[in-house]
C-alpha cells in the first residue's frame, strides 16, 4: 500500500522491508518510457529543480503560520522570529542549493538580531547571533554560482550586503556590491544597495552614482503610485544616501539637490499628516537633512535667512535642527549674543519632539542630543572658552560613536570633524606622548587639515 500526502505532496511506503518517503509528483515527468538505461543501476536522475518548485513552495506556504501565527503582533515578537528560523532551517536541509530557499533561510537567520549581526567593538559576532551560519549559507551559494558561471541571484547578492555591512571587513562585499549594481534596473532598493558596502569603503562617488540610478528607478513606482505610501521611506533613504556621499565628496550641488528634492517630491505635509502608519514618526526627521548639508558647507547667510516651519508641531525635528543650524551659524559669524537666544528656543523646540520620532535605527532625541552639545560647543569656542567647547565636542563625539548602527550614520557630519578643526585652529597639534588625552583628536585634526 502507498500513503500520500496531497497537501504536502510526500508520498511513503513500503519498499524492501522499510519504507520510503519521496515528493510526490502531481503532473509527473514520464522516464525511461523505452526501458530503464543499460548500467542505470545505483544512479541518480538528473537534476530537475524546475519541476520539483512546487514541493518547495509547498514547504515554504507551511513556514508562514510560523512567520505569522496571528493577524496583529503582540508585544513581544521574538518567538516568531525563532519559530520561523527553524522551519526555514527544515526547509534548507531538504532544498539546500535553491538560490530562493538560500535567501529566505539567510534572512530568517540574520532577522533573529537585526543590526546586531556583529560587535562593533570587538568586531567578532555578536552574542548569541546566527551570523556565521547565514555566512556559511550566502557564500556557499554564491560559490555554486560563480562555479556554474551564473546568473547572479539578486536575493543572494542583497543578503550578503546587509550581513557584512556591520562586520570589520565590509570590502569583502564589494565584488558582490559591484554583482548586485545594475542587475535589477527597475528596483530602486537593489539599485541603491551596492552603496551599503561602497560608503563604508570610502567609494562616495559610486555612493552618489548608484543612488541616482535608484532615484530614477523610483520614479517610475511613483508615476504610478504617487508618494502617500509606506515605500516613500525607502525613496528618501536613496535621496539620505546620495546626501551623505556627496557630502563627504564636497559637492555642494549635488547634496543640496537630492535633500530639496526629497522633500519636494516626497516629503509632503499630505504624506506626513496619514496617521496609520504613522508616517511623521517614520519620514519627518528626513526634511532637516537639509540643515546638515547648510552646516558641512557653511552657507552661514542661507540657515540665518531661511524660515521657520509654519507647522512646527507636525515639523517638530526639523524645526529643532533649524534652530541648531542657525545657532550655529551665528556662532560661527560672531554674533554669540544672537546664537545663546537661538540655543535657548532650540531646547523649547526640542522639548516639543516625541520620542516617537525616528530616521531608521535612530530615535531623533539621540540625534538632535549630539546637535546640542555641538552647538554649545560651538558658542562656548566664539566666546572664547576653549576648554569648555572642546568638552561639549568631545561629548558629542561620544554620543555619535555610540549611536545604533545605521548607514547613512545617524549623524550626517562626523563630530569629530568640528572638534578635530577646532584643535587645529587652536595649534593643538604637538604630541606628548601615547596618553595624551587630546591625541586621537590632534590626530584627527591632522587628517582634516591633510583633507582640506
Amino acid at each position: 500500500p502507498t500513503l500520500r500526502d496531497p497537501d504536502r505532496l510526500i508520498y511513503f511506503k513500503e519498499d524492501v522491508g522499510g519504507l520510503v518517503m519521496g515528493g510526490y509528483e502531481p503532473d509527473p515527468v514520464p522516464w525511461a518510457q523505452g526501458g530503464i538505461p543499460e548500467g542505470f543501476h545505483f544512479s541518480l536522475l538528473d537534476t530537475d529543480i524546475d519541476h520539483f518548485e512546487q514541493l518547495m513552495e509547498q514547504a515554504l506556504i507551511r513556514t508562514l503560520p510560523f512567520r505569522y501565527p496571528t493577524a496583529m503582533p503582540g508585544p513581544d515578537p521574538s518567538g516568531w522570529v525563532e519559530d520561523y528560523a527553524t522551519e526555514m532551517r527544515r526547509v534548507y536541509h531538504r532544498f539546500p542549493d535553491h538560490p530562493d530557499i538560500c535567501t529566505l533561510f539567510a534572512e530568517s537567520l540574520m532577522n533573529r538580531t537585526p543590526w546586531n549581526l556583529w560587535d562593533l567593538k570587538t568586531g567578532g559576532i555578536a552574542e548569541g547571533a546566527s551570523t556565521a551560519e547565514a555566512k556559511e549559507v550566502l557564500e556557499s551559494a554564491l560559490r555554486r554560482i560563480e562555479d556554474a558561471g551564473g546568473p547572479w541571484h539578486p536575493g543572494l547578492l542583497h543578503m550578503y550586503i546587509h550581513l557584512m555591512e556591520m562586520s570589520p571587513n565590509p570590502e569583502m562585499a564589494l565584488k558582490v556590491a559591484d554583482r548586485l549594481r545594475g542587475l535589477v534596473p527597475d528596483s530602486g532598493h537593489l539599485q541603491h544597495m551596492p552603496t551599503h558596502i561602497d560608503v563604508l569603503c570610502g567609494h562616495y562617488q559610486a555612493v552618489v552614482d548608484s543612488n541616482d540610478a535608484a532615484i530614477i528607478a523610483d520614479r517610475k513606482f511613483q508615476a504610478l503610485e504617487g508618494s502617500v505610501n509606506f515605500y516613500s521611506l525607502y525613496r528618501c533613504h536613496n535621496y539620505h544616501f546620495k546626501v551623505y556621499g556627496a557630502m563627504f565628496l564636497g559637492q555642494y550641488r549635488p547634496a543640496i539637490q537630492a535633500a530639496e528634492e526629497m522633500i519636494s517630491s516626497t516629503l509632503t505635509a499630505e504624506l506626513l499628516r496619514v496617521e496609520s502608519p504613522p508616517m511623521a514618526d517614520w519620514l519627518e526627521g528626513f526634511v532637516s537633512i537639509k540643515q546638515h548639508v547648510l552646516i558641512r558647507f557653511g552657507r552661514w547667510e542661507e540657515i540665518i535667512a531661511q524660515e521657520l516651519p509654519e507647522d512646527q508641531e507636525l515639523y517638530c525635528v526639523t524645526t529643532a535642527m533649524i534652530r541648531y543650524a542657525k545657532a550655529v551659524a551665528l556662532a560661527s559669524t560672531g554674533d554669540v549674543p544672537a546664537a545663546e537666544r537661538e540655543s535657548a528656543l532650540f531646547d523649547e523646540a526640542l522639548s516639543r519632539v516625541p520620542d516617537s520620532r525616528y530616521i531608521f535605527n535612530n530615535t531623533c532625541l539621540d540625534i538632535l542630543a549630539i546637535a546640542r552639545e555641538m552647538m554649545l560647543g560651538e558658542i562656548e569656542y566664539r566666546r572664547g572658552n576653549f576648554e569648555p567647547a572642546f568638552a561639549r565636542l568631545r561629548k558629542s563625539v561620544e554620543l555619535d560613536d555610540n549611536l545604533p548602527y545605521d548607514e547613512p550614520w545617524g549623524w550626517m557630519q562626523p563630530a569629530r570633524h568640528a572638534l578635530g578643526a577646532l584643535l587645529l585652529e587652536q595649534g593643538r597639534v604637538a604630541f606628548d606622548g601615547p596618553n595624551h588625552p587630546d591625541r586621537q583628536e590632534e590626530m584627527q585634526a591632522l587628517l582634516v587639515a591633510a583633507a582640506r
